[in-house]
């Protein structure tokens, strides 16, 4: 009533506009999603928003190291050194993930085991979980953190590795993507 009290009194120019306030509730799901926004066109797609199996393909390295658990420790050194690598994933008889090894737990294990060691040393001794794993359909922005704390990321398809990426594969892309 009161709007159309003082509408009265208004020179015929003038015009009222009511504005009511909304909060987004209705529209969270939307308006304020940024893989809604990428998907409808009104926002670009960054390499943030590029698949982990995406950036595997752009790696260019034509297969992935393994080793098997009852490959012996002294022919994991000898495979991380001939193809200058610090860790390689581990995989059980079936090919699924077993975990990831390290030089520098392999390095923690021959100095610090407590036990003699012998050509025969089988690597499942040394095997940590690995704390990075992610599908390949994963998208680059959500590994970022894990990147970040200074893990390797392991992709997987069907729990099977498929890929390794380093922060320097990672540093690679998108210094290549901007």
């Amino acid at each position: 009533m009161a709007a159309l009290r003082y509408a009265q009194e208004l020179p015929g120019d003038r015009l009222i506009v009511v504005i009511l306030p909304d909060t987004g509730a209705r529209y969270l799901s939307k308006v304020y999603d940024d893989k809604w926004l990428r998907e409808n066109g009104f926002l670009e797609t960054t390499w943030s928003e590029v698949t982990l199996r995406e950036l595997l393909a752009n790696k260019q390295i034509p297969t992935l190291i393994t080793v098997q658990l009852t490959d012996r420790i002294t022919e994991v050194i000898a495979l991380m050194k001939e193809n200058d690598i610090s860790q390689v994933p581990a995989l059980y008889e079936d090919g699924t993930l077993a975990g990831l090894v390290t030089e520098v737990d392999m390095l923690k294990h021959m100095l610090e085991a407590g036990h003699s060691h012998t050509p025969e040393e089988k690597v499942a001794s040394i095997v940590q979980p690995a704390s990075a794993v992610f599908p390949s359909s994963t998208r680059l922005e959500e590994v970022l953190p894990s990147v970040a704390e200074g893990h390797v990321i392991l992709v997987t398809e069907a729990n099977k590795p498929v890929g390794i990426l380093t922060k320097i594969d990672i540093l690679d892309f998108i210094a290549q993507a901007i």
